[in-house]
């Protein structure tokens, strides 16, 4: 009975101290990545900060990009409408037809 009672706390022991051993090497492993995360800091504001413009310019594009398509489209309506006004009452000539 003492024997299994001993054998079972020594298994217990071997356990807690792979445990403990997996825990200490994943807490130096973080602590290393913590070490290199703080000295690229302030390249990765930086990298950011680059980014953020990037994405502000990109939008200011884009949205120049649409108002320039829809000057243009509405400009070719206009110009279309006022070389033939037909073109836009067709549908309803031909429902009066």
């Amino acid at each position: 009975m003492y024997l299994f009672i001993a054998i079972i706390f020594i298994a217990e022991l071997i356990i807690a101290g792979t445990l403990i051993s997996g825990i200490l090497k994943a807490d130096r492993m973080i602590c290393s990545l913590n070490s290199k995360v703080s000295a690229l800091k302030p390249d990765i504001k930086c990298a950011l900060a680059q980014t953020r413009e990037c994405v502000s310019c990109l939008q200011t594009s884009v949205n120049s990009l649409i108002s320039f398509v829809k000057r243009k489209t509405s400009r070719g309506y206009a110009q279309s409408y006022k070389n033939n006004p037909d073109i836009f009452n067709s549908a309803d000539n031909e429902k009066q037809i």
